[in-house]
């Protein structure tokens, strides 16, 4: 716990924080997400989604994020869908510019279903709806 109360920890490659109960908020620790198969990013991934609550928000960070392969919006639709059958969702927050892109080429749909919002402020109230809501 850190000095606000709020669960925090590090794996290779994310900076975890539960500011409030049901949220997860995941800041990327790594420049680059690359989707390799033969390094341990997959499994680190699929175990942060796993630790999510059933009706819980993940909320994602791609602040200082330089380059992301394609492979991982594979990996956050899959996050979403498995959030979505557990009663859950997924908000993709700081998406910098050079990347906006990859969101832009997939159309609103996609932007929709991630719940694309600007800044980690509005990705936690985004997120206290939907856990609200729930």
């Amino acid at each position: 716990m850190n000095d606000q109360g709020n669960c925090a920890r590090e794996t290779s490659y994310w900076r975890v924080t539960s500011p409030f109960p049901g949220i997860h908020f995941l800041r990327s620790s790594i420049s680059r997400l690359l989707v390799k198969p033969d390094d341990d990013f997959v499994a680190v991934w699929k175990d942060l989604i796993a630790n999510v609550s059933d009706g819980g928000v993940l909320v994602v960070s791609l602040s200082g994020v330089e380059f992301m392969a394609t492979d991982f919006l594979g990996l956050l639709m899959t996050a979403r869908r498995d959030l979505i059958s557990r009663g859950g969702a997924i908000v993709v927050c700081e998406i910098p510019p050079h990347l906006r892109y990859v969101f832009l080429v997939t159309g609103d749909v996609v932007r929709k279903n991630f719940n694309c919002v600007d800044s980690a402020e509005e990705a936690i109230a985004k997120a206290l709806t939907l856990v609200a809501s729930g």
